[in-house]
């Protein structure tokens, strides 16, 4: 694999509003919520109308997370199997995603928990660029249906945050 190149495309989709934590209860079995549901499966449809089709989905053994790669088969009509990974665990190395990566090496619906995201809620991501100080990526956002909505990655502190601005008929380098 050293040298070799391949294209693919990734497409992160964080998991469904779920239900409040509650005390003495484990994070991980935390359900999505009916709401988190109809918007995830709003959220999806957009992309299925763009004839996104893929090839191999993941997703933390987190409940949330797996529901909402359950929905997500379902509305992308995708036929394969959802391989849980632990490379998606909170706190996991981004490393051990990478080499997911490698092995499989097709499309990619990836579903993650980002580390410090100030967002609750389903968004796909569809487009990326570089920036000085990150990555800045194009969604489509349930709270937002009308247009695009840009998401920024900080390395240094290793969040996300939406932008304040229209990102209407841009590519995330534009914005």
């Amino acid at each position: 694999m050293k040298g070799e190149t391949f294209c693919m495309h990734l497409y992160l989709l964080r998991h469904g509003i779920a239900v409040e934590a509650q005390a003495g209860e484990s994070d991980a079995t935390r359900a999505l919520t009916s709401d988190g549901r109809r918007k995830l499966r709003k959220v999806l449809k957009a992309v299925a109308e763009a004839k996104v089709k893929p090839t191999l989905m993941w997703s933390s053994e987190l409940k949330r997370a797996i529901q909402t790669a359950e929905v997500a088969k379902a509305v992308l009509g995708y036929q394969g199997e959802i391989l849980r990974t632990k490379a998606l665990a909170p706190g996991a190395d981004t490393e051990q995603v990478w080499e997911e990566i490698r092995v499989h090496r097709p499309p990619v619906i990836h579903l993650v928990r980002f580390p410090r995201i100030t967002i609750n809620h389903a968004v796909v991501v569809f487009d990326a660029s570089p920036t000085e100080s990150g990555i800045r990526f194009l969604t489509y956002d349930p709270n937002y249906p009308d247009e695009p909505q840009a998401l920024l990655y900080e390395r240094r502190t290793r969040s996300f945050t939406f932008a304040n601005f229209s990102a209407k008929g841009r590519s995330a380098g534009d914005v």
